[in-house]
């Protein structure tokens, strides 16, 4: 029984993070930024740097979910910033989501974001 707990709880969580993604897609992107790496490889980076604790202590998380269609979507674990990561030509383009009067975290992450282009 208590595996299916476990189960219930976790499905119910997924459908939560992708409800606040969905409105923030709607809502639209706070950035929109272009790179001329991979997006493969500028995912890595972007999930690299959010999970580092030096830069974002107890806030540091971050995961990286691939959609079939080329979609790279880098997260942190409440969903509250991502960014998504398309091919665009040689390289990438990345949208930036959050709520930006959040303050100092999505300037940071905005900014770390940056630093892999």
């Amino acid at each position: 029984m208590k595996p299916y707990l476990v189960a219930a709880a976790l499905l119910a969580l997924t459908g939560c993070a992708g409800m606040k993604m969905g409105h923030a897609r709607d809502a639209g992107a706070i950035a929109s930024l272009d790179s001329a790496r991979p997006a493969a490889d500028l995912a890595q980076c972007v999930e690299v740097t959010w999970a580092s604790q030096s830069l974002f202590g107890a806030e540091a998380d971050a995961f990286t979910e691939r959609s079939g269609k080329g979609l790279y979507t880098v997260s942190d674990h409440a969903s509250d910033y991502f960014a998504d990561i398309t091919a665009s030509g040689a390289g990438s383009q990345v949208k930036f989501y959050g709520n930006p009067r959040s303050g100092d975290q999505a300037r940071k992450r905005q900014a770390t974001l940056a630093t892999c282009l």
